[in-house]
């Protein structure tokens, strides 16, 4: 019992630290890269990286309580039964479309748009599932152009699934499509 005290102390102390670190820098102006444009960037702060720390320092390094927690909190946010967390988005997009796979609303063959630029994490999963990859062109943010999206379902009448990425955090356009879709289909596609 007295090793936990100590470790917990040791832990405050640490933490303490980790937020003094935050208090003498604006993490906003960290630059990963030395790059005019940079493609990402450490936007976190104490609270993230002391979250870190104590996932690390309980040897919560998998599927354990934080994880467990989230998939619970977030499937109560999105008002379902279940949530499951992935190891990465890479997963999370085999895992979605074996899904409709196994559900019977997509097999193989069959075609899904997907934006024109992005990542490989898109497409290697409609690959490696037997799927065809339909590339749409994107807009200035580099988010599908859903203009260009219709013209593709117009002229590629067997797609089944649309694949919508928000690029590096910039949002697609949900409303347009789901306006459009609303008006022109009706549930003979998926949207991911």
């Amino acid at each position: 019992m007295k090793k936990f005290v100590k470790l917990s102390s040791k832990k405050k102390i640490l933490f303490n630290e980790v937020n003094n670190y935050f208090k003498d820098i604006d993490p906003k102006k960290l630059k990963p890269s030395k790059w005019k444009v940079p493609i990402g960037g450490g936007y976190y702060d104490h609270r993230e990286v002391n979250s870190v720390l104590n996932c690390y320092l309980n040897g919560h390094l998998s599927t354990q309580i934080p994880v467990v927690s989230f998939e619970n909190n977030f499937s109560k946010y999105i008002g379902l039964k279940y949530a499951v967390a992935t190891n990465s988005g890479t997963s999370a997009n085999i895992l979605a479309l074996n899904t409709l796979i196994e559900n019977g609303e997509l097999k193989k063959g069959d075609k899904v748009a997907i934006p024109a630029t992005t990542f490989i994490s898109v497409a290697t999963p409609i690959l490696q599932l037997g799927l065809i990859p339909i590339y749409i062109d994107v807009k200035n943010d580099l988010n599908m152009n859903i203009d260009e999206l219709f013209n593709a379902i117009k002229k590629h009448k067997d797609i089944k699934c649309v694949m919508i990425v928000h690029t590096l955090g910039m949002p697609a356009e949900m409303l347009k499509l789901r306006q459009l879709t609303k008006k022109k289909y009706h549930n003979n596609r998926r949207l991911l």
